[in-house]
């Protein structure tokens, strides 16, 4: 399977399970529980809107949106997508490509779950975290939590790892790997060719979004 087909069958399943939160949780449960909890309320969210997609894309879209915004952070996304870059960008441009990256992020999700038929995907198993992760996270010795899933789709099952970190009170994803593929690296690396191409951090961000458009549509075509 080519990467970026493979990347996007990746980006698909983090769109189906959506992260692994959702606004309603409580802080103080364990990232796990969450996980179980919210992925049933995604799903169904997905089958609902999944023939809305040819008709009326961005009532898609939003729907899409509304499932992944409280439940990523953005912000620190964004500024790991950019890596060593985001000391050279402004308070301003930060900002930017945050919204920038938010926005073509949701769009490309959106067009890459349509690659996969919800219906047919649930949510397998779920690794316990262990006491000992969540008080060393609490005491600040890791930057985040791991939460291992399985997500089962006819005879595949697909490996799921989430970064969790809490974020304004809720448990939030700052990466994936999913099938071995490190999310976060791969789009590090989109950033860091776009900054080859452009040498400016402000073309870069002003670029995202078609650079986005361009995966998708490869991805699409692959």
């Amino acid at each position: 399977m080519k990467m970026t087909q493979k990347l996007t069958r990746m980006l698909a399943l983090l769109a189906v399970v959506a992260q692994v939160s959702l606004p309603v949780a409580a802080a103080e449960q364990k990232p796990e529980t969450v996980a179980s909890e919210a992925t049933n309320r995604v799903l169904t969210v997905l089958r609902e809107n999944r023939t809305v997609f040819e008709k009326e894309p961005q009532k898609y879209y939003v729907a899409v949106e509304e499932v992944l915004d409280p439940v990523i952070a953005f912000d620190q996304v964004a500024r790991g997508v950019m890596g060593k870059y985001a000391h050279r960008a402004t308070p301003e441009q930060l900002q930017a490509f945050t919204q920038t990256f938010r926005d073509s992020l949701i769009e490309f999700y959106g067009k890459a779950v349509m690659t996969l038929d919800p219906s047919r995907l649930k949510l397998s198993r779920v690794d316990p975290v262990a006491e000992e992760q969540l008080t060393d996270y609490r005491n600040r010795k890791i930057r985040s939590i791991p939460v291992n899933l399985k997500v089962s789709s006819d005879n595949q099952e697909y490996s799921l790892s989430y970064s969790m970190i809490q974020d304004g009170g809720q448990w939030k994803a700052r990466n994936i790997i999913v099938e071995g593929i490190n999310i976060g690296v791969q789009f590090r690396n989109q950033f860091t060719s776009a900054m080859q191409q452009y040498k400016d951090v402000g073309k870069v961000i002003a670029n995202w979004s078609a650079i986005m458009k361009n995966q998708a549509e490869a991805a699409q075509g692959s």
